[in-house]
């Protein structure tokens, strides 16, 4: 569970230096205002996909340790 957390915590990371590294080029570009909304939208979306399959790997890990 650790290692799962580990490697969710490593993505986002990526994740958000890659988000740094694009809203670097885009001040650079001030007409494209349309272009970072886009890169938010994509960090959110991955960083609740990401939590959401943590949530679901520990609910997952408590149902097989009740043996259900």
């Amino acid at each position: 569970m650790e290692d799962l957390l580990k490697h969710a915590t490593a993505r986002m990371s990526a994740l958000w230096s890659r988000r740094q590294e694009a809203a670097e080029r885009l001040r650079e570009d001030r007409g494209s205002v349309s272009v970072e909304n886009v890169l938010w939208t994509a960090v959110y979306a991955t960083m609740a996909v990401t939590i959401g399959a943590v949530i679901y790997q520990l609910v997952f890990a408590k149902a097989q340790s009740l043996h259900f």
